[in-house]
């Protein structure tokens, strides 16, 4: 019986670097798709078939993950072994052992691959999860050129300064939310069990409780979802028949539930929508203390992985795609076409850049059109890398000490409070004791 073709969707990047997402082709067989698909010079990564079933083959297993700290260390050792003369094939097969058992099959997988003469770029293209797009490009140009050791040295240094610059993000960012999380900690605390004790001794003074301790007496009775408060009497008018506890849906833990979710079903509904996205974008650049930061770190994602895949040898549209992806920014990839159309028409990055000033600032623009100009674009790029990285720097610097001031200020004045509004009642009960005894 003759086999019928059927309809497969794919997802991959082309060999001109454009991304692919779920392109149809029509074939017999996954396999008879792959085999296309890789003759023509495409990485896939997904191939999916088509009829509504839900069958999916990602290339290679696709199950290996490596964080930035690790993709750049796996770089770097593979550049040492190689370097070394140690085989292709025999250097990645050692990278795997002592790993994680989904690290090890990748390697197994990689090796066989290479030995069955599958190029390394093309064989790692099917664990996007591993190897981004970049990684894939620089040792694919250093494969094409003969220059895989030079390409190899340049994707560890760029991944190694990306990995320091994240962990200090990470770190000046870790901080608030730890001493955060600390704070919030202490208020529920303080709102659970403490409130309720105060309240049982003002019960007993017989008084008129000032409105500040009744508005914290409210939030505490309000903290939880679940309440005991008139579930009888409001299950019962309803015909049902009463439970002890209920629903509370005004409460602060419900408000915060139901903003979370509402929050997940519109980025769900709107994560695909780029004007959305990108004015989102625009919010998180302009937040005050984080956002200057946040935004620099975009362009230095940017611009660090533009220098070093043109330094590596790819073609300027594709390293304006690939340094795109690395910003991770929809703000900057809106602009991206633009740029890319700019180098494919004949025109510099840097008039196209000027039409975007809140993205590119003059310094980097200037330093942009010098190096068209000169032809040495490759170094200013550097040089605009070096002077974000050493802004970057010094912007964590200060933020570590406003921070600690601003969280200091806030624990004080929370639990401070707190404290102070629950003492209020037995400060005023003291006070009208003492004018008693005064009259």
């Amino acid at each position: 019986m003759k086999e019928e073709s059927r309809e497969f969707f794919w997802t991959g990047v082309l060999s001109d670097g454009t991304k692919v997402k779920n392109e149809k082709v029509v074939a017999l067989s996954r396999e008879q798709v792959l085999n296309s698909l890789v003759a023509e010079g495409a990485y896939p990564t997904k191939i999916s078939s088509g009829g509504g079933m839900n069958m999916s083959m990602n290339l290679g297993g696709g199950s290996a993950k490596l964080k930035v700290k690790a993709r750049a260390e796996f770089a770097r050792r593979l550049y040492q072994l190689l370097r070394a003369g140690v085989p292709v094939s025999r250097a990645i097969e050692s990278l795997g052992e002592e790993a994680k058992d989904e690290i090890v099959l990748m390697c197994n997988d990689l090796s066989e691959s290479v030995s069955a003469g599958i190029p390394l770029a093309e064989a790692m293209a099917g664990y996007p999860k591993a190897f981004d797009e970049i990684f894939c490009a620089y040792v694919a140009v250093g494969e094409q050129s003969g220059t895989l050791l030079v390409s190899l040295e340049r994707l560890s240094i760029l991944l190694a300064q990306r990995a320091a610059m994240q962990t200090k993000i990470r770190g000046v960012m870790a901080y608030p939310v730890m001493v955060g999380g600390t704070i919030g900690i202490l208020t529920a605390a303080i709102l659970l069990f403490l409130v309720p004790r105060f309240v049982d001794i003002y019960a007993s003074f017989g008084a008129d409780l000032p409105a500040p301790t009744l508005m914290v007496v409210a939030l505490s009775k309000n903290i939880l979802p679940l309440t005991t408060m008139g579930t009888t009497e409001a299950w019962m008018t309803l015909g049902i028949p009463a439970f002890p506890i209920a629903f509370n849906p005004v409460s602060i833990t419900s408000l915060f539930f139901f903003a979370f979710l509402g929050w997940k079903l519109f980025r769900r509904k709107t994560s695909d929508d780029p004007k959305v996205n990108i004015f989102l974008n625009k919010i998180i650049f302009k937040m005050p203390m984080f956002g200057k930061l946040v935004f620099k770190s975009a362009l230095y994602r940017w611009t660090s992985t533009l220098s070093g895949s043109l330094t590596a040898g790819v073609q300027a549209p594709n390293a304006l795609e690939m340094a795109s992806d690395a910003a991770s920014s929809a703000w900057i990839e809106s602009l991206t076409p633009g740029l890319v159309d700019a180098t494919r028409s004949g025109r510099t990055m840097g008039s196209e850049m000027g039409k975007s000033p809140d993205v590119f600032p003059v310094n980097i623009r200037t330093m942009v059109s010098t190096g068209e100009a000169t032809g040495d674009l490759t170094s200013m790029l550097d040089s605009v890398t070096t002077v974000l990285q050493e802004e970057i720097d010094g912007q964590v610097e200060g933020l570590s000490a406003k921070i600690e001031v601003l969280l200091l200020l806030v624990l004080g004045g929370v639990v401070g409070g707190l404290l102070m509004v629950l003492y209020l009642p037995i400060l005023q009960l003291a006070s009208s004791a003492s004018d008693g005894l005064g009259g």
